[in-house]
C-alpha cells in the first residue's frame, strides 16, 4: 500500500529513517491526511500479523509529473514560466529529493514483486535545494527571469531538510531510478505543454 513521508515527525525532520527516525502518531498528524495515513498502516500492518499475510508499505517522498495538481510547486513554476508569468516562490533553501512519477510507479511494481515487507521510503536519493529545482526548471523552458525567490513566505513548519534514506529500496527492492532529475522535469514540461499551456514566444 502507499504512505506518505507525512507519516514522519517533521519537527525532528532530516533524513527519514524507516526503522530510526521519529514517526507521527494521530494524535500529533500535522493534518488529517497524514493521521489517516498513518492509521492505515497500523491497521495493516496489525491485519497482516492476525492472517499471517506479507504486507509492505511505501512512504512516498516529493513525487512529481503528469497530472499533478497545478498548484503543487512543480507544475506551478512550470505554467507560470510557460504563459510568461512570473514564478513567486519562496527563498528555497529547504532540501527535498523529487522522484518522477513514472519511477514511483516503478519502484512500487518491484516492491509488489519482491519478499519485502513493512515501511519502505519510495524517492530519489539525490537531494536538491529548491532553488535549484526551480532553476532547472526556468532554464530548461527558458525564462530564468520570471523567477522570483523570496516573494511568498516559508511556513514556519516547514522543516529545512526533509528527505529519504532509500538504503531498503535501493539494497533490499534493489531499484534505480530509470529517469534523471532533468529528464524527468522535460516530461513534465512537456506534458503541460500538451495540455494547452502556451511554449513561450
Amino acid at each position: 500500500m502507499a504512505g506518505s513521508c507525512v507519516e514522519y515527525d517533521w519537527t525532528k525532520a532530516g533524513v527519514c529513517s524507516e526503522t530510526s527516525s521519529p514517526k507521527a502518531d494521530e494524535s500529533t498528524a500535522s493534518t488529517p491526511y497524514a493521521a489517516s495515513k498513518i492509521a492505515l498502516q497500523k491497521a495493516l500492518a496489525q491485519f497482516a500479523r492476525d492472517e499471517q499475510l506479507s504486507s509492505a508499505w511505501g512512504r512516498i517522498f516529493f513525487q512529481f509529473g503528469p497530472y499533478e495538481h497545478p498548484d503543487r510547486l512543480v507544475p506551478s513554476v512550470i505554467r507560470h514560466l510557460l504563459k510568461n508569468q512570473e514564478a513567486l516562490c519562496t527563498h528555497g533553501r529547504q532540501i527535498r529529493s523529487f522522484l518522477h512519477v513514472a519511477d514511483v510507479g516503478a519502484a512500487f511494481a518491484q516492491l509488489l514483486a519482491s519478499d519485502i515487507q513493512g515501511p519502505v521510503n519510495i524517492g530519489s536519493d539525490e537531494r536538491i535545494a529548491l532553488a535549484d529545482l526551480i532553476g532547472r526548471i526556468a532554464l530548461q523552458i527558458g525564462r530564468p527571469d520570471l523567477i522570483r525567490l523570496g516573494a511568498r513566505s516559508t511556513p514556519g513548519d516547514e522543516p529545512p531538510l526533509l528527505v529519504p534514506d532509500v538504503h531498503r529500496l535501493r539494497d533490499e527492492v534493489q531499484f534505480r531510478p530509470r529517469l534523471s532529475l532533468d529528464q524527468g522535469i522535460s516530461d513534465a514540461i512537456a506534458w503541460w505543454r500538451g495540455q494547452g499551456v502556451p511554449a513561450p514566444a
